[in-house]
């Protein structure tokens, strides 16, 4: 048989009448209730009285749901940006990262006006670098990796009709013989270069040139062709012998390497790779490959490189691990920028629920205490807490996502490797910040659970 718990209950409710009797007298209570509301002039009738809570329950409401859909705004914003991060990081830049270095110096000035003078600085600078202890490859380049596009050259493939302003473009590095070593960039046909490749100083009987190709160019150009062997020659020096008559280099393709990313978040481009003895003036990179911590082989470079010349500065020294850090700065600053003001919405959200949610507990302490007198369990004050609380919560979830749907296209420009409707990140952040609601609504619930029915009516 089942136990009748109701003459418990009746005994229960019956003492807590006897501690709260206006509570328990209906038709006394009511005509105090009439009576109040046609009470003197100036006083708030009980009627008004609740109308006015009724309102600042709404409007508490709706400052609960906006704090949420604000942060569910700048929630979605921020994981899109560190979900790009992530996707940066993970491209293969086409180049060796661990343990290789960089340096800068400037091989110009008035030392350095003929050709030859500097090639002679170049060549010694080659030689003499990879031999210091601990340096297993050096190379020469005109660009500093991982730094972005630094040149580019138009040209024409020798063969093909020559029509003035109908020309190909690519991105241009001169290096030395090392550099592909050093770099670690790998050769798929053909071979690299050696001191005697170049076109010479004599610029009136220029030699057969040789260029080295990127897979991307020898795709793009010649898809159904072999184009080691083929012949180029660059626009500028077309424009210069039509101007002075002096002959146009041509420079045979004598390999294909690797393709190399100017910078993480560049797409794959056709690339070019002249002997850096044709190259103009200007400062060159000098890339190193070490067995040993690099920075621990600088003060031995320097040396060398004071040796060859004393008045050539190094500076701009880095590890290719701070350069791939320099390139990501800026989106790692967005970044950190949109976390912050979602980790702050989020926190008011959730001060500002705590808050509302504890005030209607503390409102509705005795209506609490009848509830569990009559036979309410603690889970069943618990839900009547936790869905008082998580109601503005889902609204405002469901209008900031809404929000957040139109406000990603505008960071579409910042982000790499994501859409801006990238499911992810638009599960993760609801998920996340139901979590946060329940628990700012859970702290106040088991408060409520907690309460003793006669203490709640005995402090009313």
């Amino acid at each position: 048989m089942v136990a009748d718990h109701r003459p418990a209950r009746a005994t229960q409710l019956a003492k807590l009448c006897q501690l709260r009797r206006p509570a328990c007298r209906p038709e006394r209570t009511a005509w105090r209730g009439v009576r109040g509301a046609a009470g003197p002039p100036g006083k708030h009738s009980p009627l008004s009285s609740a109308t006015a809570g009724r309102r600042q329950h709404r409007f508490r409401d709706v400052l609960v749901a906006t704090e949420v859909a604000l942060s569910v705004v700048l929630l979605v914003a921020a994981g899109l940006l560190v979900r790009s991060l992530s996707r940066l990081y993970d491209v293969q830049p086409g180049m060796r990262i661990d343990h290789t270095i960089t340096m800068v110096t400037a091989v110009d000035g008035p030392a350095y006006q003929e050709a030859a003078r500097r090639a002679t600085v170049l060549t010694q600078l080659s030689d003499r670098v990879p031999r210091v202890p601990g340096v297993l490859s050096a190379g020469i380049s005109s660009c500093t990796p991982m730094t972005g596009n630094c040149n580019t050259l138009f040209y024409y493939v020798e063969g093909r009709p020559y029509i003035p302003g109908k020309f190909l473009a690519a991105q241009e590095r001169s290096v030395a013989p090392g550099f592909f070593a050093a770099s670690g960039i790998p050769l798929l046909r053909g071979r690299t270069f050696t001191e005697a490749d170049g076109v010479g100083f004599d610029e009136a009987h220029p030699r057969l040139g040789s260029i080295v190709i990127s897979e991307s160019m020898a795709k793009t150009v010649f898809p159904n062709e072999d184009p080691i062997g083929k012949q180029i020659y660059f626009d500028f020096q077309r424009q210069r012998e039509q101007n002075d008559a002096t002959p146009t280099p041509r420079y045979q393709i004598i390999g294909i390497v690797g393709d190399v990313l100017a910078a993480l978040e560049d797409p794959i481009s056709p690339a070019l790779y002249r002997p850096v003895l044709d190259g103009g003036g200007g400062a060159v990179t000098i890339l190193l490959h070490t067995q040993v911590d690099p920075e621990t082989v600088m003060a031995s470079v320097r040396r060398e490189i004071h040796e060859v010349d004393p008045n050539l500065a190094v500076f701009q020294v880095r590890t290719m691990d701070q350069l791939l850090d320099r390139s990501t700065a800026d989106r790692r600053f967005n970044m950190l920028l949109f976390l912050a003001f979602a980790a702050l919405a989020l926190l008011l959200a959730a001060i500002g629920l705590y808050g509302v949610v504890s005030y209607a507990v503390a409102q509705r302490t005795t209506e609490i205490g009848i509830r569990m007198a009559l036979g309410a369990t603690p889970g069943d004050v618990s839900r009547l807490i936790l869905m008082q609380g998580l109601k503005p919560a889902l609204i405002g979830l469901g209008v900031g996502l809404t929000g957040a749907f139109l406000a990603s296209r505008i960071l579409q420009s910042l982000l790499f490797g994501v859409t801006p409707t990238d499911p992810i990140t638009f599960v993760v952040v609801p998920l996340l910040l139901l979590a946060v609601a329940a628990l700012a609504c859970y702290l106040p619930a088991l408060r409520a659970m907690r309460l003793d029915p006669t203490a709640a009516l005995r402090a009313d």
